[in-house]
C-alpha cells in the first residue's frame, strides 16, 4: 500500500483541500496514523496526506518526500487529527477553525508542527539517515559491493563452491543497508549487466553494464 499520496489541487482555496482530506480523519480505525502536511508553492496552498506505519514511524519515501515539501516551503505544517479536536473529546471542530489553525502554525517562528521539527524528530527516534546511491557507490562498502556482484556473475554458470561465500557477502550489505537507511535491496541480472533495485522506494539505484559502465538514480 503507498503510503504517501498525492492530494494537491492546484486552485483550490485552504478550506476546500481541508474539506477533500477530512474524510481521513472521520476514518476511525487509520484516523490516529493520518497526517496532513500543509504547504505553499507559488502563493498556492497544497497538501498532502500520509500514513504512520504501525510502530508509530515513517516509511521512507515519506521521509524523502517531506524532505522535498521542505525543501519547497521552510514553514510547511504537519497535521495530525489532535490538532483539529475539541479539547479533551474526539469531535472535530469546524473548517474555518481548522483554516486559522493552519494559517496560525504556519506563520509561527518555532512551531512543534513545522515539518522541519517533524523530521528532525523521526531522524532522532528511527536514526533515519537521508540514502544517496552514488556516493554510496564510491565508498568502500559500496566497492566492494559492486566487485562482489561481478565475481558472483561470472561464476554463476559454474560450479565454484566461491559462489556460496559471494551471496552471502551480497546479502550482508544488503542487511546493513536496510538497517541503516531503511533500504531493501535485490540485484537484478540481465544479459549484458545487471541492476541494483531499491524496493520500497522503487528506485533503480545503480545499472552496471558488462563494461563496467554505471548510471545512477537519485531522484
Amino acid at each position: 500500500m503507498e503510503r504517501l499520496t498525492l492530494a494537491e489541487l492546484d486552485n483550490s482555496t485552504l478550506s476546500e483541500l481541508l474539506e477533500e482530506k477530512l474524510v481521513f480523519f472521520q476514518a476511525d480505525k487509520i484516523a490516529d496514523s493520518i497526517r496532513l502536511v500543509f504547504w505553499k508553492e507559488n502563493e498556492k496552498w497544497q497538501v498532502r496526506c500520509f500514513c504512520l506505519e504501525k510502530d508509530g514511524s515513517i516509511t521512507l519515501r515519506s521521509f524523502k518526500t517531506l524532505r522535498w515539501i521542505e525543501s519547497i516551503d521552510k514553514h510547511a505544517v504537519v497535521i495530525k487529527k489532535r490538532d483539529f479536536t475539541v479539547e479533551w473529546t474526539n469531535t472535530l471542530i469546524d473548517i474555518d477553525r481548522m483554516v486559522h489553525i493552519i494559517e496560525r502554525k504556519y506563520d509561527e517562528t518555532e512551531c512543534r508542527n513545522n515539518v522541519s521539527e517533524f523530521l528532525k524528530e523521526h531522524i532522532k527516534v528511527q536514526g533515519l539517515l537521508e540514502f544517496n546511491q552514488e556516493q554510496f557507490f564510491q565508498t568502500e562498502l559500496g566497492k566492494k559491493l559492486i566487485d562482489t556482484i561481478n565475481h558472483f556473475r561470472a561464476e554463476m554458470l559454474t560450479d565454484d563452491p566461491h559462489i556460496e561465500r559471494f551471496q552471502a557477502i551480497i546479502d550482508t550489505i544488503f542487511l546493513a543497508l536496510k538497517q541503516f537507511y531503511h533500504v531493501d535491496c535485490k540485484v537484478v541480472l540481465r544479459e549484458n549487466g545487471y541492476d541494483i533495485v531499491a524496493n520500497n522506494i522503487e528506485d533503480l539505484m545503480c545499472k552496471c553494464s558488462n563494461r563496467n559502465e554505471r548510471s545512477y538514480n537519485n531522484e
